[in-house]
């Protein structure tokens, strides 16, 4: 299976379709596409959390980028793609804490799927079997990762019933802001989101919304 590449030119934006900034990047999605693996509804139903529904969709994006960078035949075009997916990344790995554990093991897997697909099918269906009988030789997390990174480099598909799950919280448009707010200034310097105040809401445990999202 393969995906459809999305313009991967920096600001692109289709007329008459609302969109909205990446909740780490200013790379764009549309929030109502839930067919788009780079929107991070795409996820709901296939995620624990909200935090790994954005985790799942910006690793999305910056699969397509790396793909996009491998293929290219300019130098200039594969720098600049690069340098966008090294953007995405990085905010995931400087948090330092478990999501940057997932994030490293998206990249292990990744590079699996595309260099020996064969054998991470037959790996990804011993799993399965072990399942069955009850044993859990990977978490449920590690295992979604490698339904996902198998989906997106066209050896398979993501079914929803392979990994039920509690998630259900969408996030609409105003989410980008409340992430925005919550993030360390350093990091807020370099989106390039509108967002109104430089702080969170009062009242609001911006840690609490960056591990939780909107709608708790």
């Amino acid at each position: 299976m393969s995906f459809d590449r999305p313009d991967l030119s920096p600001g692109h934006t289709q007329a008459g379709r609302s969109r909205t900034a990446g909740l780490w990047t200013a790379e764009p999605f549309d929030t109502a596409d839930l067919a788009d693996v780079c929107n991070p509804n795409h996820y709901q139903g296939k995620s624990d959390s909200w935090v790994e529904q954005v985790l799942r969709a910006d690793f999305a994006r910056y699969h397509q980028l790396r793909d996009a960078a491998d293929r290219s035949n300019s130098p200039a075009e594969t720098e600049a793609l690069t340098t966008r997916a090294a953007a995405i990344e990085t905010p995931w790995l400087d948090r330092a804490n478990s999501w940057t554990q997932t994030w490293e093991h998206a990249v292990e897997v990744r590079a699996d799927w595309i260099d020996a697909p064969d054998t991470m099918s037959h790996q990804l269906g011993a799993l399965e079997e072990e399942r069955i009988r009850g044993w859990h030789t990977v978490t449920d997390l590690e295992l979604r990762t490698l339904y996902q990174l198998r989906e997106l480099t066209g050896n398979g598909i993501w079914d929803q019933t392979q990994s039920p799950t509690e998630s259900d919280r969408p996030v609409d448009a105003q989410a980008a802001q409340i992430i925005e707010a919550a993030l360390v200034p350093e990091l807020r310097a370099t989106s390039h989101l509108q967002i109104v105040t430089t702080d969170p809401p009062e009242g609001v445990d911006a840690e609490r919304l960056l591990e939780e999202g909107p709608g708790r």
